[in-house]
């Protein structure tokens, strides 16, 4: 139950996202149709389609930051964060200051266990805006993990 929340809300939260970015007009217009088609997938939670029209996007113009940052969390959504953590290195490099990039990459190291580096991600955002609620929060959330593991192992390993 827990689980499922924290993907919804991830899940709507990124869509509200993607209403309040800008895109470039210099995009080319192949890559952004591409990327309109995937965006449409997306929401019809049709990922692996998604990927392949953001890849091919990506393909005819690089350039096109929106389709680098939806491919990852098109990733995201598949919970294959592996590849959407490379994803969001990609759009990073383009746009290093997108908090909420670095936050949901954050996320995906959380997901997978990593909570040093989730916290890292997390601090990032947090000192590029300092009120940016959404990596305040995780980064609290991180550390609890990474206590409540550390708890278990001692535990587990030390105890018995």
């Amino acid at each position: 139950f827990l689980y499922l929340n924290y993907s919804m809300s991830l899940k709507i939260y990124s869509e509200n996202l993607y209403n309040q970015r800008n895109f470039s007009a210099n995009i080319n217009s192949t890559s952004e149709k591409l990327a309109n088609d995937g965006r449409n997938l997306l929401m019809a939670n049709r990922y692996d389609d998604a990927i392949k029209k953001f890849n091919a996007s990506i393909q005819a113009d690089n350039s096109n930051t929106q389709a680098h940052f939806d491919l990852a969390r098109a990733y995201t959504y598949k919970k294959d964060y592996k590849n959407a953590i490379i994803s969001y290195d990609n759009y990073l490099t383009q746009k290093p200051n997108d908090v909420e990039a670095i936050t949901m990459q954050g996320e995906c190291y959380k997901s997978l266990g990593l909570y040093k580096q989730a916290q890292k991600n997390f601090q990032t955002a947090i000192n590029i805006n300092p009120k940016y609620d959404y990596a305040l929060r995780n980064l609290k959330e991180a550390k609890n993990y990474e206590l409540l593991y550390y708890g278990y192992l001692v535990k587990k390993f030390i105890v018995n």
